[in-house]
């Protein structure tokens, strides 16, 4: 007998509980820092500035089952050649960005793919710098970085793959790309660029497929370089060196709901006291990751969590966070992952020695009433039929890789909105049609896979 869809439930939960579990010691871990990580085939992929772990050489990658590290290739073509630096998966394949030429003894100049087994480059075109962020955008990996040329052609500071060629992202921006984030049916971009498309836009802007656009009126964004995006509870979340965004004080970090800029916390001690470099949501809050030592004015050491009203510590009795700066965060396996320049955790209290990564196994939060999700449901569209967007949802009781994605009535994809990894609960996502696609009137369809849930459901698009 199936049970009712939800049910509220009272969930008694205590500030600050959790544990930490450390994944490395002082002989057997990574000999530098970890500056990004994804999971990919039920494995954890970490990468970053180190050449050497466990005792042997493994190249500035490696990945973990959940039991035992391994490395990512084998006798001569183990690893990249360079420091790694983003990740992401596209058409099946992990995509992997970096400062490196070689991956798997062979050439790929700052970006190679894995396939699971082997070791490939991406096309033939060789970036003259590094691959720094990388993200999938309209069915297309869009990467950004300090490149600004590929095979000699000009391509500043970003560019898009199709699966087959290299394309620009419009006229470009002006200076290094930091950060890639789709948001509201948008590829959001943060950096260290002040123009965008030729247009004035200060450290972000957004490109919504067709042309680039700024945040709060012409020429508006950050007063200082923007390092790192992510969304939590339907808003963007920018973070980086910047003290005001738009014409709000805002310290390192602030929220954009689509229409207008706001602060992460009150008063002004607002924000954080430094750089925020990653952010991951798990458990119904937003982990953030930096180089701050303070979260409106309460000592946070470089991690802390933000549940949409409050900062909260990370640790275990007056201990919290880590002792040098976090670059990365994901989930895996229903805990977060926490990785970067560290070699201490619990900074203050009863610390434990954890070489550049660590695990946080989030016991509670707070108490709240909390609407729990039982079972799974993708709903139809709304409205429908469409013309030029429509909103779909769905839920699902698991935390796992999350794709939904959009098909025409011969099978073939035309769209993804999401694909990545999501928490249990209930989501929202809109497809946009406007004027960022080619689509025709007619019968589409979208289907949602999360873990081992796939359904498909019918929707029409008039124009």
């Amino acid at each position: 007998m199936k049970y009712l869809l939800f049910f509220f439930a009272l969930i008694i939960q205590i500030a600050n509980a959790g544990n930490w579990t450390t994944l490395f010691s002082n002989t057997n871990s990574v000999s530098a820092r970890i500056n990004a990580m994804i999971v990919y085939n039920n494995e954890l992929y970490v990468g970053g500035d180190f050449q050497t772990g466990f005792g042997e050489q493994i190249n500035f990658i490696a990945k973990w089952n959940g039991t035992n590290w391994s490395k990512v290739g084998s006798g001569n073509a183990v690893g990249v050649n360079g420091a790694v630096t983003s990740f992401a998966i596209y058409n099946g394949e992990l995509y992997v960005g970096g400062y490196f030429t070689m991956a798997g003894g062979q050439t790929a100049k700052s970006i190679a793919k894995w396939d699971g087994t082997n070791w490939s480059s991406v096309g033939n075109v060789q970036f003259n710098a590094a691959i720094l962020t990388m993200t999938v955008y309209n069915n297309e990996l869009y990467v950004g970085g300090s490149f600004y040329a590929t095979s000699g052609q000009p391509c500043d500071y970003i560019a898009r793959w199709n699966g087959t060629s290299w394309n620009k992202v419009g006229n470009q921006t002006s200076h290094r790309v930091y950060a890639l984030q789709v948001y509201n049916g948008e590829l959001y971009v943060g950096g260290q660029f002040t123009d965008a498309g030729a247009q004035p836009a200060k450290y972000i802007a957004r490109w919504n497929g067709y042309q680039w656009l700024n945040l709060g009126g012409y020429g508006a964004g950050t007063n200082n370089v923007v390092y790192s995006l992510g969304t939590f509870n339907n808003e963007l979340y920018v973070g980086g060196i910047f003290t005001e965004a738009g014409s709000i004080s805002a310290n390192r970090i602030a929220r954009w709901n689509g229409t207008s800029w706001n602060t992460v916390g009150t008063g002004a001690d607002n924000g954080l006291n430094n750089l925020v470099y990653a952010f991951c949501e798990y458990n119904g809050v937003l982990f953030i990751g930096g180089v701050f030592n303070r979260a409106q004015g309460v000592e946070m050491n470089r991690i802390t969590a933000w549940d949409g009203s409050n900062f909260k510590k990370i640790g275990t009795g007056i201990g919290n966070g880590v002792n040098y700066d976090v670059r990365a965060l994901v989930v895996f396996n229903n805990r977060i992952f926490i990785g970067g320049s560290f070699y201490q955790v619990n900074v203050g209290y009863n610390p434990l020695d954890s070489y550049y990564l660590v695990e946080w196994d989030e016991l509670a939060t707070k108490v709240k009433n909390e609407k729990v999700v039982n079972d799974f449901q993708l709903s139809q569209n709304y409205p429908n039929p469409f013309n030029p967007s429509t909103k779909i949802s769905w839920q699902s009781p698991v935390s796992g890789h999350t794709t939904l994605k959009v098909y025409d009535v011969l099978g073939n994809e035309v769209a993804t909105l999401v694909d990545e990894y999501k928490n249990a609960g209930s989501y929202e996502v809109e497809f946009n049609v406007g004027q960022t696609s080619s689509l025709s009137s007619g019968v589409y369809f979208y289907k949602l896979q999360a873990g081992n849930f796939v359904q498909t459901r019918k929707m029409i698009l008039i124009k």
